[in-house]
């Protein structure tokens, strides 16, 4: 451990993890009329491993961290209508995820206690939800959209992290993961001589609060 201007470093030789993932992706489309398509979709992803980042100390620093794999199932329809003036969607969505990588404080590691926080994999969890976008053309001038989601999280395994029974986190919501969000848009366009033009646009976005932690259920 080194210490410059007052601030920790760490110097570790010999870290090395190898990852490698295989991510496949299969959707089905059915258009029902001209102006509606329903489709299902079934993909694959990960979060690449490593190493923590930013430990407080050079035991964390240590600390190897596995991918994260996420199984994504998706459900939905797309409409086109008054001429693509209208253009909606609503989906319905499951994600469920493999060791998920969550940051804790103070946890156990195989079997031995580590003091800081810690990025690990939790285990599994889940998020699902649905999601409603409506946008609208009325002029050639104006537009607007209008967009909802409403999603539920938790961890189904996660138990006792820190060996403490009060950190067992088996159902509890996963961290920055809002129940509700909520989108507005509206945009103006003015023409202007020679061809140019000015676009005004505003934005408002509001989402129910979310925890940076995770708190046990």
């Amino acid at each position: 451990m080194r210490s410059v201007f007052g601030i920790q470093t760490f110097q570790i030789e010999g870290l090395k993890k190898d990852y490698r993932s295989t991510v496949p992706k299969a959707a089905l489309s059915y258009r029902v009329t001209p102006e509606i398509l329903t489709y299902v979709s079934y993909a694959q992803g990960t979060t690449s491993g490593g190493f923590n980042a930013a430990p407080g100390n050079g035991t964390v620093a240590a600390i190897p961290i596995g991918q994260e794999k996420v199984s994504a199932y998706e459900a939905g329809a797309k409409g086109n209508f008054l001429g693509a003036r209208l253009q909606g969607g609503l989906a319905v969505f499951y994600n469920d995820y493999t060791d998920y990588q969550a940051s804790i404080t103070n946890p156990v590691i195989d079997g031995v206690p580590v003091t800081g926080a810690v990025i690990q994999n939790a285990g599994d969890a889940h998020i699902y939800g649905a999601e409603l976008e409506i946008a609208l053309r009325p002029t050639e001038r104006l537009d607007a959209a209008l967009s909802l989601a409403h999603m539920r999280s938790a961890f189904d395994s996660y138990e006792n992290p820190t060996g403490a029974a009060a950190s067992n986190y088996v159902g509890a919501p996963l961290p920055f993961v809002p129940e509700f969000t909520a989108g507005l848009h509206l945009g103006y366009a003015i023409p202007v001589p020679n061809g140019g033009g000015v676009r005004l646009r505003g934005d408002v976005r509001y989402e129910t609060g979310a925890d940076s932690t995770i708190t046990p259920a």
